[in-house]
């Protein structure tokens, strides 16, 4: 059996118990213009002022970040080699040959990589030479 609570009737306008109104602070804490003016007690705990600072992204902690995702690559290409193991027929051009399946396939992903690569580099090539020259790039 569920007992339901009435709510209290209130004025117009009167807030909640517990919540504080535009302008004012909460009980036990400093408006941010007194913690500003430097008096003995002010905190910077009042309103609209985080209580932790926000941590910057650091070339450390973007290492750190970059170091997880290559093992945690590296530990999907791990459990993609072991479950391809299996031997399969290989040929490009005129040589052909036997191979197993996650080699033909990492040396198919990484070529194609490579050729991307290439053809990246070679259209940064072309832009740089042109905004050395003074003109503006053209979209091609």
């Amino acid at each position: 059996m569920q007992v339901e609570q009435a709510e209290e009737p209130r004025a117009p306008g009167a807030r909640a118990p517990g919540t504080v109104s535009p302008g004012t602070t909460s009980p036990g804490t400093v408006s941010p213009e007194t913690a500003a003016s430097g008096q003995p007690g002010a905190t910077n705990a009042g309103a609209g002022a985080p209580e932790h600072p926000v941590a910057r992204a650091t070339r450390t902690s973007r290492t750190w970040i970059g170091i997880a995702v290559g093992t945690l690559a590296l530990i999907v290409i791990l459990i993609f080699c072991l479950q391809n193991r299996q031997s399969v027929h290989v040929s490009f051009f005129s040589a052909s040959g036997s191979a197993p399946l996650a080699l033909a396939l990492l040396l198919a992903a990484v070529l194609g990589a490579l050729a991307v690569l290439l053809v990246g580099s070679v259209r940064i090539v072309q832009l740089r030479r042109q905004v050395r020259r003074g003109g503006r790039p053209r979209r091609t």
